[in-house]
Order: structure tokens, then C-alpha cells, then sequence
């Protein structure tokens, strides 16, 4: 980078712009995020979901496409029949917040 500062109060920069390492970067960081947040939704709604027997719980994965910047958390086990509340949670269904009224 060059950089020249005129007597008349200007300033000239010269720089070797390097378009698409910058947006490979940042293309790199939103995947990262990606990865982040799918875990933080994996574990937040892990401690929402019923405690039973943990196998619930136990199956929640986080998982990510890199391509298309999407991310997204399942649960291979079915949800336990009858009351969904337990001592651990205080939500009326597993993995969502009741609604205000």
C-alpha cells in the first residue's frame, strides 16, 4: 500500500484491493456462524426437551451446509406420549416457549 499526502491537504492511497480473498473470508466467517448458531439451537432446545430416559436428548445433532449457508437441528427419536413437562423444564411443549396473552 502506498500512501502520499500532498501539500494541498490531500491524501492519495494506492492499495492492491484483493476482492475476492476478502469475500472468500468473509464467505469463511458466515459458514463459521453457521456452525456456531446451529449449536447454540441444538443445546438450547436439548435442555428444553423431556428428560426421561435422556434418549431424546441424546439424539439431537446440529448439522450444516456450507454451500448454502443453512444450518439446522433434529432429533432422531420419537417425542415421549402424554405430559412433555418435567423437572428440568418449564416450557409447555419440549422445544418451544409458550405463547404471551
Amino acid at each position: 500500500m502506498a500512501i502520499e499526502i500532498r501539500g494541498n491537504g490531500g491524501i492519495r492511497v494506492e492499495t492492491d484491493w484483493r476482492g475476492y480473498t476478502a469475500g472468500e473470508a468473509a464467505r469463511r466467517g458466515a459458514a463459521r456462524g453457521v456452525v456456531l448458531g446451529a449449536e447454540h439451537v441444538r443445546a438450547v432446545s436439548v435442555n428444553r426437551a423431556p428428560l426421561d430416559t435422556g434418549a431424546l436428548r441424546n439424539s439431537a445433532t446440529a448439522s450444516h451446509d456450507p454451500d448454502t449457508l443453512t444450518g439446522a437441528v433434529s432429533y432422531d427419536t420419537p417425542m415421549p406420549h402424554g405430559n412433555t413437562r418435567n423437572s428440568t423444564t418449564t416450557t409447555a411443549k419440549a422445544t418451544e416457549a409458550p405463547r404471551e396473552r
